[in-house]
């Protein structure tokens, strides 16, 4: 007897659902893309244990008859899809009909279905692929599917499930994009009998945005007008760089109706803004093309996450440069942020000592650092005299009777500021400045269900917040330390913080993710990368360095400085 041999179907269903079916999120996006595709104008989403124990979706779509519900728990039962050609002319969401086949195999599952034409519903409960009988009940039109006790009959997958707080995030990480894609839809998304998400389908993608995030901030988005390049037509809205994030994850795409992932066009997105922001930032925005399906490949992912474009270089580069011809001519120019210092310059009232950044006198020494230093070898401490040329408005070469030595500007003032800030918050007790005006923060969705924690993160670091409705925080005081480094303005900090503190959600070590947080103030408020330096500010920033004790990388461990001993300079040029 050969050793291969065909598997059981149930053995063939549990493969395919560790496919599809990674975490909850991913029952969650599969069956709101099958509201969507059945023609829904309210779909409702209900989760409890962040979808480890319940998942419900209730919409009012065209529902199944009972011949359609049998098939629809079947593997590859689908009515999206008739010949090999019409793989290539998709305008569905689903289109494979695995989904539903492989939530049932590894969950209780119980759907109950009504058509629109119909005076009754029907009831089907499936219990790790094994169905029961259909039922006639009671329900308004629609569909509605609990699934319940996710994975348990796959202990291994249910084991690499996170924590409720996770597992929520990535739920509202698939509904989010579709809530925007389709802002026709009303939503509305409970988590433990909380709302979490609603939105009023009122058609306008920015009222969905406003909906979801802050109705303030929906204001401060320009549109790209539509326009066609080559095969595809392309539209959507670009956020001022005044609501820039410190992570990605504010930047959407979408193609047909479909959201996706690509990295290269998220990354072409940034290089639209990149005269616009400063390093460390990143866009919200939302772009959407429209495409012939014959151009995509949609079936190139498990889970239809990523799509592949014919030609995404061409598509890149004429993403960006419509985002850099539209940003310029509808915000009024497009200059990086200049340095208080450099604005005082200009009127003339720069005067002796830069005030570039609060440190220590040149001899103090200013400790902390979490990295273990590999030094370069410092100047003389007796050799205090030296020359300081800015290049390029990056770097400082400074020439010294022991070489010539290159210095990274943003590197080096971004270590300084984190030195100190260390040693301030070293200190057991830090006094408050209270803000003249209280300032509300909103919350991210999946913020609102963190809002006891980031509200500890933030007293910790010694911040002052209290609640201010379900979706924001109300600000009343910053630490009197970090006052005097406040450039971009105390909300767009504390944003950054709690954006910091829903990416490092597995980080449980509360001085690890103090000293992140520290490094993110250090970046807010350094010089930047092609800022200019009068000569004073040059030679304060210099002084400084060399009197630190821990200069030979910035926070996050790029090198601050290069030298070139004299000796190495006439050996290379043969002296």
């Amino acid at each position: 007897m050969g050793k291969i041999k065909p598997l059981p179907p149930e053995v063939i269903d549990k493969i395919a659902a560790g496919e599809v079916i990674e975490r909850p999120a991913s029952v969650v996006k599969e069956l709101v893309e099958n509201s969507i595709d059945a023609g829904a104008e309210n779909i409702q989403v209900h989760f409890t244990d962040g979808g480890r124990d319940k998942i419900q979706v209730i919409d009012d779509g065209e529902g199944m008859s009972e011949e359609d519900l049998q098939l629809a728990v079947q593997s590859h039962t689908t009515s999206k899809l008739e010949g090999i050609d019409d793989l290539w002319r998709l305008t569905s969401l689903g289109f494979r009909g695995e989904a539903l086949a492989s939530i049932v195999s590894i969950a209780r599952v119980s759907i109950t279905s009504r058509l629109r034409r119909s005076d009754r519903g029907i009831k089907l409960e499936v219990n790790g692929g094994e169905r029961g009988n259909i039922e006639a009940v009671g329900s308004p039109p629609g569909t509605t599917i609990e699934v319940r006790d996710l994975f348990y009959n796959t202990p291994a997958r249910k084991k690499f499930m996170g924590d409720p707080r996770r597992e929520t995030g990535f739920i509202l990480q698939q509904v989010i994009p579709l809530a925007l894609a389709h802002p026709q839809i009303r939503f509305r998304v409970l988590h433990n009998q909380k709302q979490v998400i609603r939105t009023t389908g009122r058609g306008d993608v920015l009222s969905a945005w406003g909906d979801i995030f802050n109705h303030e901030e929906k204001e401060k988005f320009l549109p790209i007008d539509p326009v066609e390049k080559n095969y595809v037509e392309l539209e959507g809205f670009l956020g001022l760089p005044e609501i820039s994030r410190s992570t990605r994850r504010g930047i959407y795409l979408f193609v047909n109706g479909r959201p996706f992932y690509n990295r290269r066009l998220v990354q072409a997105v940034v290089e639209g803004y990149e005269e616009m922001l400063p390093p460390g930032r990143s866009p919200q925005s939302l772009v959407f093309f429209r495409v012939n399906p014959i151009h995509l490949d949609i079936n190139v992912h498990p889970t239809k996450r990523e799509v592949s474009f014919s030609q995404l270089e061409t598509l890149a580069r004429n993403l960006t440069g419509l985002i850099r011809e539209t940003l310029p001519q509808k915000v009024g120019g497009g200059k990086k942020e200049e340095t208080g210092v450099h604005s005082q310059e200009k009127t003339g009232k720069t005067q002796g000592k830069s005030n570039l950044f609060p440190t220590p006198t040149p001899t103090e020494k200013v400790g902390g650092g979490d990295r273990e230093q590999v030094k370069e070898p410092l100047p003389s401490e007796y050799d205090p005299v030296y020359r300081v040329f800015q290049v390029r408005q990056a770097y400082l070469f400074v020439e010294k009777t022991d070489g010539l030595f290159i210095i990274d500007q943003h590197a080096a003032h971004e270590r300084l500021l984190y030195n100190q800030l260390q040693k301030d918050f070293s200190r057991a007790q830090s006094p408050q400045k209270n803000l003249l005006t209280p300032v509300p923060i909103s919350l991210d969705p999946n913020q609102v269900e963190q809002k006891e924690e980031i509200k500890s993160y933030l007293l910790g670091l010694g911040f002052s917040v209290e609640e201010f409705g379900t979706r924001e925080l109300l600000l009343r005081s910053i630490p009197m330390s970090i006052g005097r480094y406040l450039k971009c303005g105390a909300e767009v900090l504390v944003r950054d913080l709690m954006d910091l503190f829903s990416e490092e959600q597995k980080e449980k070590d509360r001085l690890n993710l103090q000293k992140k947080a520290l490094k993110t103030l250090a970046c807010h408020r350094a010089i930047k990368f092609g800022g200019e330096l009068s000569p004073e500010e040059s030679k304060r920033l210099v002084e400084d360095l060399f009197s630190s004790e821990q200069n030979s990388t910035c926070p996050h461990g790029r090198p601050v400085f290069k030298v070139f001993s004299w000796a190495d300079l006439e050996k290379w040029f043969a002296r």
